[in-house]
């Protein structure tokens, strides 16, 4: 299984949300040695040809950000418009997907959730417990 993970914070390789990201790279691996994780940082460039082909070729994707003022990072944002031109198509129709959003103290479980709701929105699948928010 390829699982794409798709860094939306603004921190990128640099941030808390990034930290997080390794722990559930590292999780996947050692529950399925056959599983291939590649993550995508937005942030600070961001390469839409790049993403749409990562997203199409994945069998699961997990969409994580940081929590920006009661919302997403800029780059998830960016990455949302975009994605609109897939919508329904068969790089998101159907398939799994999960968020996970962190947070200084509150605010990452609403974030989450309207992640999600934009996801099943482009036609994703999203599965029991794919929703989740980390407070450091």
């Amino acid at each position: 299984m390829k699982v794409t993970i798709v860094n939306g914070s603004l921190g990128g390789r640099t941030g808390n949300t990034n930290n997080l990201i390794q722990k559930v790279k590292k999780i996947i691996v050692k529950r399925d040695l056959e599983s291939k994780v590649s993550i995508i940082h937005l942030s600070p460039t961001f390469d839409w040809i790049k993403v749409r082909r990562a997203i199409k070729a994945s069998d699961a994707l997990v969409f994580c950000t940081g929590t920006y003022w009661d919302s997403w990072g800029s780059p998830m944002q960016q990455l949302f418009e975009k994605m609109t031109q897939i919508e329904g198509k068969k790089h998101l129709l159907g398939k799994p997907a999960g968020a996970i959003v962190t947070m200084h103290s509150v605010g990452g479980k609403e974030v989450c959730s309207r992640i999600l709701g934009n996801l099943v929105g482009l036609g994703c699948m999203i599965p029991p417990f794919t929703g989740f928010a980390y407070a450091y």
